[in-house]
């Protein structure tokens, strides 16, 4: 939801979000059950705005991109 509104993400390194996304890309990783891996991971994040912006842009894009086809398939069903 949150790249839906150009927002950077963090997210932990399950299955769900690696498939999801890809590290610097779209979204910054922290380890799972680890909260200094967390807050590091957070303080990079404001430590770079640009790289920040750079993901959520790319995140907005791909979640219009997959979600516009995703809507497309889905009106020709119905």
């Amino acid at each position: 939801e949150a790249l839906s509104y150009g927002k950077p993400v963090v997210a932990t390194r399950t299955s769900g979000p690696c498939e999801i996304f890809s590290h610097l890309q779209v979204s910054l990783f922290a380890e799972i059950s680890n909260p200094n891996s967390l807050a590091n991971t957070l303080e990079y994040a404001m430590e770079h705005p640009a790289l920040c912006k750079k993901m959520a842009c790319e995140g907005y894009n791909l979640v219009k991109k997959t979600y516009f086809i995703f809507m497309l398939n889905y009106l020709k069903i119905n």
